[in-house]
């Protein structure tokens, strides 16, 4: 059971739909700790099933592409819980 239906508000967060969200808490040489969330999700402009997306499209683009977004961050010194 998902975190959010055991909360009992399935509806607040719709399902994520062939794609991918993970984050980690890094620390880097200097023991500085950085968060990562990374977000991967099936592109925008081939909607539809797998199988209708591959090889490529009329514009000769790949029927399978993925958008990916990054984030990096860390607190700061003024934020709640922030430490550096």
């Amino acid at each position: 059971v998902s975190p959010v239906r055991r909360l009992g508000i399935p509806g607040a967060c719709p399902a994520l739909l062939q794609g991918l969200a993970e984050s980690r808490a890094l620390t880097d040489a200097r023991g500085v700790e950085w968060r990562l969330a990374v977000f991967g999700r099936r592109s925008r402009l081939h909607p539809g099933t797998r199988y209708l997306a591959r090889g490529l499209n009329a514009s000769a683009a790949p029927g399978n592409e993925v958008e990916m977004e990054q984030l990096v961050w860390r607190r700061g010194a003024g934020e709640a819980g922030g430490g550096g």
